[in-house]
């Protein structure tokens, strides 16, 4: 039981950081499309 409720914290995390990664990606390739549209 002690395990299962220990893993659960780095599952989060792991989940946010997920998150958070995709998220930045998809933010730079917002900002290399706005750049593109800046240099055309």
């Amino acid at each position: 039981m002690r395990r299962v409720h220990g893993e659960c914290p780095s599952d989060i995390k792991i989940l946010i950081y997920d998150t958070f990664i995709s998220m930045e990606s998809a933010l730079c390739d917002a900002g290399a499309k706005a750049r593109g549209r800046l240099k055309a």
